[in-house]
C-alpha cells in the first residue's frame, strides 16, 4: 500500500506504504462486502499477539487512512485492532462514494448533489460491518473508536447525534459542519442523547486561520471564510462543552485541511493506545 497525505486541499490519490516495522506485528485481511447493491471493502489489521477485550479503531476513508493509522501505532504499547472502511478501488479516496455515504442530504454544488446516504451507511456499519468484526475478535465494548476526517468527520457527527452508543470514543477531524448550512446540528438539546466516553475534535491551524496559509489562493480563502460563517468549529466545540459533553479540542499547528489528516490520526492512535493501557 503506497504514499498519500493531502498536500493542500486536493487529495493525493496514492496510498501510503505501511511501515514494515509496524506490519511485522500484525496480520492483515481484506474483505469485500455488498450492501443494498453498493460495494465496500474492509481492511483489517489484527495484532499477532492476541489480547482479550482489545481496543478497536474504525477509520473511514479506509483505503487512504488505514495505512496512515497503522503508521501511527506505537509498537511498544498494546496494539489495537484497526479496521478501515473503504471501497473496492485502487485509489486512496473514492470521491463519489464518500459524498454518497458520509452526508445526510445532497448539496447544491454539482460535485455534492449525489449525497444523502448517511442513514444507509450507518445501517451498514451497525448491521453488517460491526457484527462481522465482533464475531471474529475479542473486543472491549468500552474501547470502540471511530475516526473520520472532513466529510468523514461529518458522518462521525451523524453517528454521534443519531446513535451515540454505537461507539464509545469519537475522533472528529476537520468536520464539514458547513454542509447544508450546518444541517447536521440537531434541533433538540442536548445534541447528544447518550454521552460517549470521549469526543476529540481536531482542526488544522490554517483551517481556522486560512489567511496564514502560505499556499492559500484568493478563491479558496473566500470559500473557507464563507463556510466558517455558517458555524466555526470552535463555536461548535464550545456548544458541546456547554452541554457537558466530554470534548477535547486539538489545534494542529501549521496544517491546512489535508495536512491535518496524519496528525489527527496520530492523536487518535495515541488516545486508543493510552486508553488500552489505562483500562
Amino acid at each position: 500500500m503506497l504514499g498519500a497525505i493531502f498536500a493542500n486541499a486536493s487529495p493525493n490519490q496514492t496510498i501510503e506504504t505501511i511501515d514494515p516495522e509496524v506490519a511485522y506485528f500484525y496480520h492483515f485481511y481484506q474483505q469485500d462486502i455488498s450492501f443494498e447493491q453498493k460495494q465496500y471493502r474492509l481492511l483489517i489489521a489484527e495484532p499477532k499477539v492476541s489480547v482479550k477485550n482489545n481496543a478497536i479503531l474504525y477509520v473511514l476513508d479506509g483505503n487512504g487512512h488505514f495505512p496512515l493509522a497503522l503508521n501511527s501505532v506505537r509498537i511498544d504499547r498494546t496494539l489495537p485492532i484497526i479496521v478501515g472502511i473503504g471501497y473496492p478501488v485502487d485509489t486512496a479516496y473514492a470521491p463519489e462514494q464518500r459524498v454518497r455515504d458520509y452526508t445526510f442530504s445532497p448539496e447544491e454544488e454539482k460535485i455534492f448533489n449525489r449525497g444523502g446516504g448517511a442513514k444507509d451507511f450507518l445501517k451498514l456499519i451497525r448491521t453488517q460491518i460491526k457484527p462481522i468484526i465482533e464475531a471474529r475478535y475479542s473486543i472491549d465494548k468500552n474501547k470502540q473508536f471511530l475516526f473520520g476526517h472532513s466529510l468523514g468527520g461529518l458522518f462521525g457527527l451523524y453517528v454521534l447525534f443519531h446513535q451515540p452508543d454505537l461507539f464509545q470514543h469519537y475522533i472528529i477531524a476537520s468536520p464539514s459542519i458547513w454542509w447544508k448550512n450546518a444541517g447536521i446540528i440537531p434541533q433538540r438539546q442536548p445534541w447528544v442523547r447518550s454521552t460517549p466516553q470521549s469526543i476529540l475534535i481536531t482542526l488544522g491551524e490554517y483551517e481556522e486561520h486560512p489567511e496564514k496559509d502560505p499556499k492559500m489562493t484568493a478563491q479558496r480563502l473566500t470559500k473557507i471564510k464563507r463556510r466558517q460563517q455558517i458555524m466555526p468549529t470552535r463555536y461548535f466545540v464550545d456548544k458541546l462543552i456547554e452541554q457537558n459533553q466530554p470534548v477535547e479540542f486539538y489545534l494542529i499547528p501549521q496544517a491546512n485541511h489535508g495536512q491535518a489528516i496524519l496528525p489527527a490520526l496520530q492523536k487518535a492512535l495515541q488516545a486508543v493506545q493510552e486508553y488500552n493501557v489505562i483500562q
